[in-house]
This record gives C-alpha cells, sequence and structure tokens, in this order.
C-alpha cells in the first residue's frame, strides 16, 4: 500500500511523491484473495487518514485507488448480505472514510486503476527490472499521476461483482 500526493504549482505544472506505504505479507493458507484485497483495503484508508490528520493544510481532494475491483464491490454492499469477515472490513471502511471527510475539502468515490497500472505492486511482482524501479517510478508513481485526472486510467464503473464466498447465504 503506497499513499502518494499529487500537486499543482503556480505555474500549472503537476508533481507527485510517494508520503507513506505499509506492506504486509499474506499467509500462506487460511485465507481468500477477495480477504486480502479487502484487508488491502482497509490499510489504504488508514494509510489515507493517517496522512489527511497529520497535513498542516487541508487536502483539496483524496483518491483511493486500487486493482481490485471486488473490494470495492464489496464496499458497495449494504443491508446486511455480507459475511462477518466482508461486513466488518467494509463497516471500518466505512468509519475511515467518514474520518477522512471531515479532514479534506471532497473525498472522491473508490476508483479502479488497471492491476498493469499499479505501481504499488511493483515490489510485490515476480520479476521487476532494474528500469522500473529506478528515476521516479517508485517514488512518485506512473507519469499519469502528473497529468490532469481526467487522463488517468482508472474507473468507478466496475465489471466485477462481490465475490460470492463473501456474501450470506
Amino acid at each position: 500500500m503506497r499513499t502518494t500526493c499529487c500537486w499543482e504549482d503556480e505555474r500549472g505544472e503537476r508533481d507527485s511523491a510517494i508520503l507513506i506505504a505499509k506492506c504486509r505479507l499474506a499467509p500462506m493458507v487460511g485465507t481468500t484473495i477477495p480477504r486480502l484485497e479487502l484487508s488491502a483495503l482497509v490499510l489504504a484508508h488508514r494509510l489515507a487518514l493517517l496522512v489527511a490528520a497529520a497535513s498542516k493544510t487541508k487536502p483539496w481532494k483524496l483518491s483511493i485507488l486500487t486493482d481490485s475491483e471486488c473490494s470495492i464491490a464489496l464496499t458497495r454492499k449494504t443491508g446486511g448480505v455480507l459475511k462477518p469477515y466482508s461486513a466488518n472490513r467494509v463497516g471500518e471502511i466505512e468509519e475511515l472514510s467518514n474520518g477522512i471527510r471531515e479532514l479534506v475539502a471532497s473525498l472522491e468515490p473508490l476508483a479502479a486503476v488497471p492491476g498493469s497500472q499499479n505501481w504499488a505492486d511493483l515490489g510485490t511482482r515476480g520479476r521487476v527490472s532494474l528500469g522500473e524501479m529506478a528515476g521516479d517510478s517508485w517514488q512518485k508513481g506512473p507519469v499519469w499521476l502528473r497529468q490532469p485526472e481526467e487522463t488517468w486510467p482508472i474507473t468507478t464503473k466496475l465489471q466485477v461483482k462481490a465475490p460470492r464466498e463473501e456474501l450470506r447465504a
């Protein structure tokens, strides 16, 4: 998980930098990919709240991006349809989101970024070239972060439904 800050200066030039990062190893057995992804989304919200609370000036906009569409789908379920594990994490995400909203001018809806564009996963890929880790790529994120937001390769329109194994029968 990484929290990256993007800003625009007086001349209209955009830049970005990593603020905080956290990595956790997944257990070899005993959990599913959707549960791991949902736990990662909780961690992203915790980091976002930490950064927003520590900011000396009020951030004007905060976006949380993930390559896990199934996690986003789980956060959109309501009315007790989730099993306890997912329901507890979705509840925590909602609480953290409310805390973030108090600290920033605008909290954008969760958005999905294609896995190939997810710069936070560079360290977890089996083979990463020195070129991928060199220069600004790791510290600043992908080039598209420094472009206007309307050009970012993200979507809030999901192609994936919430995993059945996380829904109550």
